[in-house]
């Protein structure tokens, strides 16, 4: 999935903390990625990445939520957080 320079970019990520933590990562009304945290699958993930020397990386659940930008320039607008 490819954008535009200068296009605005619609990000809806779902977080269900009553289902094993499943998480949503929708992009302008698509869907690109669906996983649940917290399972033996998501430990092994996290045991082979590069985060692997965090302590404790990807196993919180309560916190702060980090936005990242991967060096190129970027702009929020209208970040909206809500329990549902």
């Amino acid at each position: 999935m490819t954008f535009a320079i200068g296009q605005r970019v619609f990000l809806k990520m779902t977080f269900k903390y009553f289902k094993i933590g499943h998480v949503e990562h929708w992009l302008n009304g698509y869907k690109v990625v669906e996983f649940d945290i917290w399972t033996h699958e998501w430990k092994k993930m996290g045991a082979n990445s590069k985060f692997n020397k965090i302590p404790g990386f990807g196993t919180g659940k309560k916190g702060h939520i980090a936005l990242q930008d991967h060096g190129d320039g970027v702009w929020y607008r209208n970040i909206k957080i809500r329990e549902i």
